[in-house]
């Protein structure tokens, strides 16, 4: 065949070796007891074929802009925020991340059992990301002069003097006087 011809017989000796001919890529691979060169697909023929030192990693495709991800079953397709983030899991959920490519930023998070990325709202993109994991009280003002407390992970919109404050008068509060950075004074009679 013409791929033997111009990179030699598949043997144990060229296992993984890739070679070309007419134009095409090939892999010599073993087939059972015994070896065979096979033709690339167009992914492996761009980014490589997925074995030893490139497996668990991502890679991109530069003519489609898609993203790949070497498991041990050969390349899956990713998403352009699992190529350039990692994997979303147990380890990394609730964090987040920019991808420049797309100009897009990203959060990790559990949905109905299953970790993905979610790319961030319009509200997110101007005040930040808010989740269950935010203990101390984080206050935002927009640029639409509305206010939002990252309350119950997840922001709502607030008042001015709950902004004010850095505080909603809720039952936990009930009775407690609170002061604004301009003095003035505010007593929590409790949520209604």
């Amino acid at each position: 065949t013409a791929v033997e011809g111009l990179n030699g017989f598949c043997t144990q000796a060229a296992l993984n070796k890739v070679g070309s001919a007419d134009d095409e890529k090939f892999v010599c691979e073993a087939k059972g007891d015994s070896y065979a060169w096979r033709k690339l697909d167009d992914v492996e023929s761009e980014i490589g074929v997925c074995k030893g030192l490139v497996l668990k990693t991502f890679k991109e495709v530069s003519s489609s802009k898609r993203w790949y991800f070497c498991s041990d079953s050969g390349w899956i397709k990713v998403s352009v925020a699992e190529g350039h983030l990692g994997f979303c899991t147990k380890e990394n959920l609730n964090s987040w991340g920019a991808v420049k490519e797309d100009g897009k930023k990203y959060a990790c998070e559990n949905s109905a059992g299953a970790y993905e990325w979610r790319e961030f709202n319009d509200l997110e993109n101007e005040i930040g990301y808010c989740y269950s994991g935010i203990t101390d009280a984080l206050f935002k003002k927009t640029s639409t002069d509305k206010y939002y407390g990252c309350l119950g992970g997840e922001w709502k919109e607030v008042s001015a003097t709950d902004f004010a404050l850095n505080a909603v008068c809720s039952s936990a509060l009930k009775g407690t006087f609170r002061k604004t950075s301009g003095n003035d004074w505010y007593y929590c009679a409790g949520s209604a």
